[in-house]
């Protein structure tokens, strides 16, 4: 059965921005005058602020750091336990960037379709060659290796291997939104345009379960920590 476990009031303002960590535990939402509120989720306390531009925040998966891009085209990220920033770099606004679930990489789409990809830790940095896909969504697999690249035209997705910095192409039946890695690592949802949610065994390079039930593209999947569930939402 699905249960209400919390339910707030509104936000500060329409165009917030909302991110959560992988736990579910804490949130970021943040508003158009760049103020960024981390707060916890079970009772909603603020527990710290941060202050950048207008733009689309990111938790790591662990909550350790938050990296926010900026609709100005900058990238900043911070550490949370610490509240300092440790890196900010140029980046093309309104295109498409993904922090790693242990908030040591930064990919982001570049206005070439390149891709930037840059190590936290390290401060090293490389890209990633343009292709045919024209990525719409980045989403880096559990364990940082690789990344997933979804496109709409033409209709596929990447799997790029970034030590080796090869990839490989999915072939889709309609255009790819968004995608979800499974826990485990070993399959990928894709959210496709046609309204349906095609799950794809990268061992296999097959899409061996296709769901449906949603009347419309749909626009966001994502597993439960466990890897049992799935959640999709779409215009229906």
């Amino acid at each position: 059965d699905v249960q209400v476990l919390r339910q707030w009031n509104g936000r500060e303002h329409p165009n917030d921005h909302v991110a959560w960590d992988g736990a579910l535990e804490h949130y970021v939402t943040g508003n158009d005058k760049g103020r960024f509120s981390l707060r916890r989720v079970t009772d909603d306390a603020e527990l710290a602020v941060f202050h950048f531009k207008r733009g689309n925040p990111l938790l790591s998966r662990d909550g350790r750091r938050l990296a926010v891009q900026s609709l100005a085209g900058s990238i900043r990220v911070w550490d949370v336990a610490t509240r300092k920033v440790i890196a900010e770099f140029s980046s093309p606004a309104n295109e498409t960037f993904d922090l790693s679930r242990d908030g040591r990489r930064v990919a982001a789409d570049q206005t070439d379709n390149s891709i930037r990809i840059r190590d936290l830790d390290t401060d090293q940095e490389w890209k990633l060659p343009a292709t045919k896909a024209d990525p719409n969504w980045l989403r880096f697999s559990p364990d940082g290796r690789r990344l997933a690249v979804s496109s709409m035209h033409p209709p596929l997705f990447q799997i790029w291997d970034l030590r080796m910095r090869t990839f490989t192409n999915y072939a889709h039946p309609k255009g790819v939104l968004q995608m979800a890695w499974r826990p485990d690592g070993r399959s990928l949802a894709a959210a496709c345009e046609d309204g349906k949610i095609y799950l794809w065994d990268l061992r296999t390079h097959r899409a061996d379960v296709v769901l449906s039930g949603h009347q419309s593209v749909v626009h966001y999947v994502d597993f439960h920590p466990s890897g049992r569930w799935l959640a999709s939402w779409a215009w229906d």
